[in-house]
């Protein structure tokens, strides 16, 4: 629960740092201020004033429209794929894509990966939430809310220093979204796919074994139980999905009358 919760801190940071990166006040202001202390921004690297200043705007919009994608798309996938997949691609690519944008050369191509970027970003909260509250007892879940919400205000708050000690918003960007490759090699290695998704896909072998490595880390005698009424859940699921094929076949067929 609490390794998942920080994928909620790479999401926070490099939504954050668009308040850093498209300008820090100054340069808005004053270009060549910026330029002789070696400070920069999208403003005062693209000389964005003037009737150009609401250029500046566009990343931050596109990181926005972005985002409203993905949560439709990537939470879809991840009800047919599974959690875990889309969480672990979806960290690669924000830290993938905040990299290329960092190198970007022209403004549209920053916009363009800020865009694709938002698209990824529900792929880690989103999914990633449903991924920890899947995978926990229902008495934990008013606590997993707390450090979900506590995570992601440290991304907000990591911003901040950052951006003090980074002259160029370019090593901003690196800063604040590189470390999602790390975090998600990090889950290849030790989060598993959530159990209840593994009971609905009827995935009878995988939920068993989930079952045993959770109890291997308890020293009682419920696992006997617990496997028990996972079967019967994996019975009870793999029913259901086929009462909804025989439904459908049947729909299909007056169809076709």
């Amino acid at each position: 629960m609490t390794t998942l919760s920080f994928s909620w801190t790479m999401v926070a940071m490099p939504l954050m740092c668009s308040a850093f990166i498209t300008d820090d006040g100054t340069c808005e202001d004053n270009v060549t201020i910026c330029n002789a202390e070696n400070r920069t921004s999208l403003s005062s690297e693209f000389s964005l004033v003037g009737e150009s200043k609401y250029r500046a705007e566009w990343s931050t919009s596109a990181l926005l429209i972005g985002n409203m994608i993905g949560a439709s798309v990537l939470t879809h996938l991840s009800d047919r794929s599974g959690r875990r997949p889309v969480l672990i691609a979806s960290l690669l690519l924000l830290g993938t894509l905040g990299i290329l944008t960092a190198l970007s050369p022209t403004l549209n191509m920053i916009t363009f990966g800020r865009f694709l970027q938002g698209i990824c970003s529900p792929g880690v909260s989103l999914v990633g939430w449903v991924l920890a509250f899947e995978s926990i007892p229902s008495s934990l879940r008013g606590f997993t809310t707390f450090v979900f919400g506590a995570t992601w205000v440290l991304g907000y708050c990591l911003i901040a220093p950052l951006a003090y000690f980074t002259d160029n918003w370019r090593t901003l960007m690196l800063a604040s979204t590189a470390p999602a490759i790390v975090l998600a090699i990090l889950y290849m290695l030790v989060i598993p796919e959530s159990l209840h998704f593994l009971i609905t896909s009827g995935q009878k072998s995988a939920a068993i074994r989930w079952v045993k490595t959770a109890q291997s880390y308890k020293c009682d005698n419920r696992q006997k139980i617990l496997l028990n009424e996972v079967e019967q859940m994996l019975a009870c699921s793999t029913k259901m999905r086929e009462s909804s094929a025989e439904a459908v076949a049947s729909k299909r067929e007056r169809q076709c009358k």
